[in-house]
């Protein structure tokens, strides 16, 4: 009898001792979770030229955000703007929103030789082009036309691109009387109208 009492308090000594270890070994990661989620603020890098990757990588508390933009100055796949920042303090879990370039966007030069210079800006710029007119006109020989357009109409050009209009007019400042009187193209009814100065 006595023999199976000791061999009964050695098993609840055995199983007290394993009890013992499980609570210290849980204890230590708890410990540790604690620590890791009262991180302090960090620093944000600059971010301007790297990858999406790059910033990944070096992304220690914070969470990045990536948008697509079409940057004709900055290479396809790099970083061209943040949110942050670089120097600012970061919390922990915050969002950094980066614009990552898509390349330059490129499109066609509409048609545009057959309305007058003034109409041919408003429609160019309203596409995106900056505009540049050159003015090649001679007093009592205006009429506002369109000489050519350059680059040629029907090439695809980088998005934002000048597109420069030599006109048959006058400069704005240089021009005095006004009439109009209609032009018909095509033996349809005028378009447009012819301007003498």
């Amino acid at each position: 009898m006595l023999k199976k009492i000791l061999v009964l308090l050695c098993i609840v000594a055995t199983a007290a001792s394993l009890c013992a270890c499980e609570e210290i070994f849980y204890s230590t990661p708890v410990i540790k979770l604690e620590k890791s989620s009262e991180i302090a603020e960090v620093i944000m890098p600059d971010l301007h030229g790297k990858t999406l990757a790059e910033a990944n990588k070096n992304a220690l508390t914070y969470k990045i955000k990536a948008i697509e933009k079409y940057s004709k100055d900055v290479s396809k796949g790099q970083i061209f703007e943040q949110s942050i920042k670089p120097g600012d303090e970061v919390s922990p879990g915050a969002i950094v929103e980066v614009y990552v370039s898509k390349g330059a966007k490129y499109t066609q030069i509409p048609y545009v030789s057959d309305f007058e210079y003034q109409v041919a800006k408003t429609v160019l710029e309203s596409l995106g082009f900056e505009v540049k007119v050159v003015y090649e006109g001679k007093k009592g020989s205006c009429d506002d036309s369109i000489i050519s357009v350059s680059p040629n109409e029907g090439e695809n050009v980088i998005y934002g691109s000048v597109i420069t209009i030599r006109a048959n007019a006058l400069e704005p400042d240089k021009r005095k009387t006004v009439t109009t009187e209609p032009v018909v193209r095509n033996g349809t009814l005028p378009i447009t109208s012819k301007t003498t100065y």
